[in-house]
């Protein structure tokens, strides 16, 4: 209580030495003006000014402005100091009464805020919900194209297969994409073919950071939590003008162009991103030259959303984007037809505070997939193939009841449907299936006693298809000086999608794909414990857990003879044996002689079939990722700062493990088609560049897959080859 009083005192102080400086004319001689921004051009407030060996000192204001009255018109230095900043001395000359300076950020996250876990604002290192994080400058130093190559570069036991046609095909500890929540700014976004998410359609030079919470999270979120949830966290506008065109280029005539306009006035606010992506795609199995592993495609992405505030108690949002993916078929194709697919998003939200207590939010989210079939040969024209609607209603109410307790509680309404002229059967049946939930939710956050924090929490739900469930948590956090011990359960619940229930698919005449409406819903339990170390310098963790699934939908080969004695292959979707996950992840994060940052994880993922011990399909025991930072913010040339990043990041991934069991006279044997290991390097080069007031230019040269991995004999890594990269970048 003492520390948060102190807090407020120091910053009731620097406000009022901020707004207090005189305001006098920048033709004074004694008299400079300026203005503190971070490399992204955020203005930063509170940062102090003080001239070097006197006791004269002013501080920004929340525009990152100040004016200071230096008592000379001599050359003076200044010393710019601000929490989560490099130290920085700025030399002014005499007649100089303007300047702008560029703060870099130091090597520390523990003060980052993240929202996952609990729904609520919270710091990183206080947070009873183990999360982890990869923020914007991991993204910017790894060179990452889309939010999932930063996934699969920075955190062990995260793997994707990427596919122009099929989307990423994303598996996290051994669960695929049917048990992984993806979200953007808290709403999930859409799978689209083979119950995938294209990352593509997001613009990766506009997220903010991305949260990752492992385990069960349906009491917050619902169905499909009970792997992990992925939080896809975007930037806000902050200044009345701000922006950046960005280019990338690569093997394969791949080509990632973004742009972004924000702009701020009065209580209104807008941004606007736009990407563009294009690539010849490539193609690992030249015996077949008429397939590409990658087809050739090209996306277009825009996304408009307008904030408006309307008094101190009231805000309002509004925004959409939308996607076009257009897949194209190989040179050396006789295929007549393509696909093309567009998405759709529209939100809204409303937010009223009651009281510095008390915000009630309301909330519309719509999330629209279509995919088309393009006849080349009848000018391009299309047929609807299929489509998928997700929408979702939610009320919630955070109730601050102390600095100790809060309380966070709603309702939420999801919507389903989906359409499909294939997967579903034939034109006279039904090809169009839906369903809906309900729910309620509510979950509190508070100290039980000191150093020991905790989470509680308890979900209804109740589906259209499958009744009612509960899905209750635990998690609990104790600190003991630098030490924080986590430990929790959470319960996780997933509906059958609407495809599982209902396939009805003719796979080129080799087999049918086979629904099955009396599938049961799937559960878990998730356990976890964890310790970690931090401070400023130094954060390690260690942590152990298992997530037990009942009732596991997987799909079964079976065999029938029909009527005329032909014998058919039929996968049919079934719930098959529980099974268990046990999974240790080890990481260190160092910051060492000022300018060098090591990150480095371990998993190991042990995801089993409880009955037959067979591993999950696709599943590899052992994965590391590595990161290694330098970064020199103080190269000047003249006046201006040149702050420089070298990146050397790594990942390693143990052979990925294929068993299914095979009766042959009677008896069962275990088939094993166990892929290759592999371990992939990329190294990037980033440079930033002052151009003129608050303008500033970034280029950056990278290698990815340095050493030349190629994986054509087991597929365990669709990855094709050494790639050489260059972007550029402006930011106003």
């Amino acid at each position: 209580m003492l520390r948060h009083t102190y807090i407020t005192i120091i910053q009731i102080f620097i406000l009022f030495s901020a707004t207090a400086q005189p305001v006098l004319k920048n033709n004074d001689n004694n008299i400079i003006s300026g203005f503190i921004q971070d490399y992204e051009n955020n203005p930063i407030p509170f940062a102090s000014i003080t001239i070097e060996n006197t006791s004269v000192t002013t501080y920004t204001d929340n525009k990152g402005q100040f004016t200071l009255n230096t008592g000379t018109d001599n050359n003076i230095f200044l010393l710019i100091t601000c929490h989560g900043y490099e130290d920085m001395r700025v030399k002014v000359k005499s007649g100089e009464h303007k300047i702008n300076i560029t703060l870099t950020s130091k090597l520390n996250y523990l003060d980052e805020i993240v929202v996952t876990g609990t729904r609520t604002a919270r710091t990183l290192k206080d947070t009873p919900v183990l999360t982890k994080v990869i923020s914007s400058s991991d993204l910017q130093n790894t060179g990452s194209t889309t939010a999932l190559d930063a996934l699969e570069n920075i955190l062990p036991g995260v793997h994707f297969d990427p596919s122009a046609s099929m989307g990423d095909n994303i598996q996290v500890q051994g669960l695929d994409n049917n048990y992984i929540l993806i979200l953007v700014d808290g709403e999930r976004i859409v799978p689209e073919r083979k119950e995938s998410v294209n990352f593509s359609r997001l613009n990766i030079a506009d997220i903010d950071r991305v949260e990752i919470v492992n385990g069960a999270s349906s009491v917050l979120y619902g169905s499909n939590a009970i792997g992990s949830v992925i939080n896809i966290i975007t930037k806000d506008v902050k200044k009345p003008l701000e922006g950046y065109v960005q280019a990338k280029y690569s093997k394969f005539n791949t080509l990632n162009t973004d742009a972004s306009l924000g702009l701020k006035w009065k209580g209104l606010s807008s941004k606007t991103n736009f990407n563009y992506k294009t690539t010849d795609g490539y193609d690992l199995t030249p015996e077949s030259p008429a397939s590409y592993t990658v087809n050739p495609n090209n996306d277009i992405s825009v996304s408009q959303n307008f904030v408006y505030k309307f008094n101190e108690k009231l805000n309002a949002s509004v925004g959409g984007t939308y996607y076009y993916h257009n897949i194209k078929n190989p040179p050396l194709s006789t295929a007549t037809t393509h696909s093309l697919d567009n998405n759709y998003t529209l939100n809204a939200k409303l937010n009223y505070i009651f009281s510095d207590k008390n915000m009630i939010t309301g909330s519309a989210h719509s999330d629209i997939f279509k995919s088309y079939k393009v006849y080349e040969n009848k000018g391009d024209s299309l047929a609807l193939d299929g489509d998928y609607f997700y929408t979702t209603f939610r009320i919630t109410d955070t109730w601050t009841i102390s600095e100790k307790y809060q309380i966070i509680g709603g309702v939420e309404h999801n919507d389903e449907r989906t359409f499909s002229s294939r997967l579903f059967g034939s034109e006279d049946e039904e090809q169009s299936k839906s369903s809906y939930n309900s729910n309620v939710f509510l979950q509190g956050t508070g100290k039980i006693i000191k150093n020991l924090d905790g989470v509680l929490g308890l979900r209804y739900t109740n589906h259209s298809g499958f009744g009612s469930h509960f899905t209750p948590s635990l998690s609990l956090m104790y600190k003991l000086l630098g030490f924080r011990f986590r430990t929790g359960i959470n319960s996780g619940f997933k509906a059958p999608t609407l495809k599982e229930m209902y396939y009805n698919f003719n796979m080129a005449g080799m087999f049918d794909i086979i629904g099955n409406p009396d599938l049961k819903s799937e559960t878990s339990w998730y356990k976890f414990v964890s310790a970690e170390y931090l401070n400023e310098n130094l954060n390690i963790s260690v942590s152990l857990s298992h997530n037990q699934i009942y009732d596991k939908i997987n799909i079964v080969e079976r065999h029938i003879t029909e009527e005329d004695g032909t014998d058919k292959t039929q996968m049919v979707y079934q719930n098959i044996d529980d099974v268990g996950i046990l999974a240790t992840d080890i990481s260190v994060q160092y910051n060492f002689l000022s300018y060098f940052q090591l990150k480095a994880c371990y998993s190991y993922t042990d995801a089993k079939d409880i009955n037959t011990k067979l591993q999950i399909s696709g599943n590899s025991k052992h994965s590391i990722t590595t990161l290694f930072s330098f970064r020199y913010p103080k190269l000047h040339i003249g006046k201006k700062q040149y702050p420089f990043t070298i990146s050397l990041s790594g990942r390693y991934l143990s052979p990925r493990i294929y068993e299914s069991e095979e009766i042959i006279d009677g008896n069962v044997n275990i088939v094993n088609e166990n892929s290759r290991e592999f371990y992939v390097v990329k190294i990037t080069y980033t440079q930033k560049i002052p151009v003129s007031g608050r303008w500033n230019a970034e280029l950056q040269a990278g290698i990815d897959n340095l050493f030349n991995y190629v994986d054509d004999k087991t597929f365990a890594s669709i990855n094709p080859g050494r790639r050489f990269s260059i972007m550029a970048r402006i930011n106003f």
